[in-house]
């Protein structure tokens, strides 16, 4: 009977230390899988931050048509295409004003949406997915006739037509629907939300111009709605969508922190190259045209306790301490990456 307790005594512990390991390992994949995917949906758009087609970002105006140009989620203003809000809260709080700049309010944010001690990061620019025009258009305010809808536009949606020398962002004001014969887009005043001020365009587009929706996205880190205060944070991000209506998805959980800095390019004769990485409050609002690369860490933790030995490690992302040690059970991974602003080189 002793010989068979200290055996099952053996076979109990062997299974505990192969239990806690496999949850240990199976956390830690998660942890590198989660790493990665935030990682690569940040840089995707990050990299495409300012893109207007074949017209260059830095040395094309576009011509904002739109009741609302400066709008937070609709500027298309040189200057404009990447921007950042630093968290600067010393307790932890989360009002809109714990951020510099301070969050933008409804429909963008509401207090609590954003983890506090984590950075947000903003891009816009047109969609990669295009359409071209079917014919010349007869004069500046004419329709918009396209011959086909690969990028699903619709009534409401904002877009910017854009050729290799120009561009311009507007509002579809019709159809009510599209399909075969009803592709010619209206751009007229006097109808959607925000809708257009003016209708005349700043040229008469031919079939070298693509009509493409405009993209704005806004990455943080958040928890859904309805989570409990122990559930882990994710990696959120809020898209402009029909009439400029905004809608927040989760994309990857556990990514628990996010710090972002811009590289700013301060020499007089431009070479793309950043000489200083600040955070976005310290970024001067005429610098904003002039940051060529960004810089962000996250913290990503496993959504489950599967150390034995509490984390007490200091963690720094991209030269930022992000608080004291954790000190709990819960295993951690940073990832950095660095991102330059193709669209936006000179």
């Amino acid at each position: 009977m002793t010989i068979g307790l200290i055996i099952l005594a053996a076979v109990a512990t062997i299974f505990g230390t192969s239990r806690s390991t496999y949850v240990l390992e199976e956390g830690l994949a998660r942890v590198q899988e989660a790493g990665r995917f935030g990682a690569e949906f940040i840089t995707t758009d990050v990299r495409m931050a300012g893109y207007i087609g074949c017209a260059n970002a830095n040395t094309t105006t576009v011509q904002n048509h739109l009741n609302s140009p400066t709008s937070y989620g609709t500027n298309h203003a040189l200057g404009q295409y990447i921007y950042g809000h630093t968290y600067t809260g010393t307790t932890g709080g989360t009002a809109l004003s714990d951020w510099t700049p301070a969050l933008p309010g409804s429909p963008y944010f509401s207090a609590g949406d954003v983890q506090p001690y984590t950075d947000v990061v903003v891009v816009r620019r047109a969609s990669e997915t295009g359409v071209t025009l079917g014919v010349t258009m007869s004069d500046t305010s004419a329709d918009l006739k396209i011959d086909s809808n690969p990028g699903g536009l619709v009534n409401n949606d904002i877009v910017m037509i854009s050729d290799c020398s120009n561009a311009d962002l507007l509002q579809i004001t019709g159809p009510a629907s599209m399909g075969a014969g009803t592709n010619n887009l209206v751009h007229n005043t006097g109808a959607g939300s925000p809708g257009n001020t003016t209708k005349p365009l700043s040229k008469a587009y031919g079939p070298d111009a693509q009509v493409m929706k405009l993209t704005t996205r806004i990455y943080y880190i958040g928890k859904r709605s309805g989570a409990a205060a122990t559930d882990p944070p994710s990696l959120f991000r809020k898209d402009m969508g029909t009439s400029g209506a905004i809608s927040a998805q989760e994309l990857v959980e556990g990514v628990e922190k996010m710090k972002v800095v811009y590289g700013v390019d301060t020499e007089l004769t431009p070479d793309n190259t950043p000489n200083i990485y600040k955070t976005a409050n310290n970024v001067a609002a005429s610098e904003w045209s002039k940051v060529v690369s960004v810089r962000f860490g996250l913290l990503v933790r496993t959504t489950s306790k599967v150390d034995q030995t509490a984390d007490t490690k200091p963690y720094t992302l991209v030269g930022q301490a992000i608080g004291a040690p954790f000190n709990d059970n819960f295993r951690r991974q940073v990832y950095t990456s660095t991102v330059q602003l193709r669209n936006l080189i000179n």
